[in-house]
């Protein structure tokens, strides 16, 4: 099965072409990363500019975070699995790596709008629109038979449930959860960093 090309690959039934798809994959990629910066900057964070500035770096980490433990885990799974990609280029074809990275956008855009009362109205509808971008993303890489959907299916597995785990576990940590000490030593400075949760 790793050497067979899907029925979407050979007929391009959204994007045309396997340029057109791979093409696609990336720009709305790219419209899911403004929205996650859009959508973390609007979110609220004190009306005091010290309490604002701790705030978006707060959840500037946790995002960042989220972001790179998915693009680690993405990785891992790439190279011990060595599945051979539908167009042979090489073989890291599972996970989808735009797949997890998509859908770890989307959840954290939609975590981010969830604490946006002004757009309770319209808050589901943006919601399905992240969902739909991250999913266009997804089928768009088996449509350039760079995956087979059992790989743009884990990808959007994994880039959604590690982002939300990590995201629910530390966004909603107290203020005082993390505590950082420096304190003098013979040769120099120690730093101890605590974090309750």
């Amino acid at each position: 099965m790793s050497g067979s090309p899907t029925g979407a690959s050979e007929h391009n039934p959204i994007f045309g072409s396997q340029n057109g798809a791979e093409d696609a994959s990336n720009y709305l990629s790219d419209i899911l990363y403004v929205e996650g910066v859009a959508t973390a900057l609007a979110t609220p964070s004190g009306d005091a500019p010290e309490a604002w500035a701790i705030s978006k770096l707060k959840g500037g980490a946790v995002e960042l975070g989220a972001l790179a433990a998915t693009g680690g885990l993405t990785d891992l799974l790439k190279e011990t699995r060595g599945r051979e990609r539908p167009d042979h280029s090489d073989e890291r074809s599972f996970p989808s790596g735009h797949s997890s990275r998509a859908f770890s956008l989307a959840t954290l855009a939609n975590r981010n709008l969830e604490s946006l009362d002004a757009l309770e109205g319209v808050r589901p509808a943006l919601e399905i629109g992240n969902a739909m971008l991250a999913s266009g993303v997804a089928w768009a890489r088996v449509e350039a038979r760079k995956h087979y959907p059992s790989d743009v299916l884990a990808g959007a597995a994994l880039g959604s449930f590690v982002t939300a785990f990590l995201h629910d576990a530390f966004m909603n940590l107290p203020d005082d959860a993390l505590n950082v000490t420096i304190f003098p030593l013979e040769q120099g400075a120690g730093i101890s960093l605590q974090l309750r949760f």
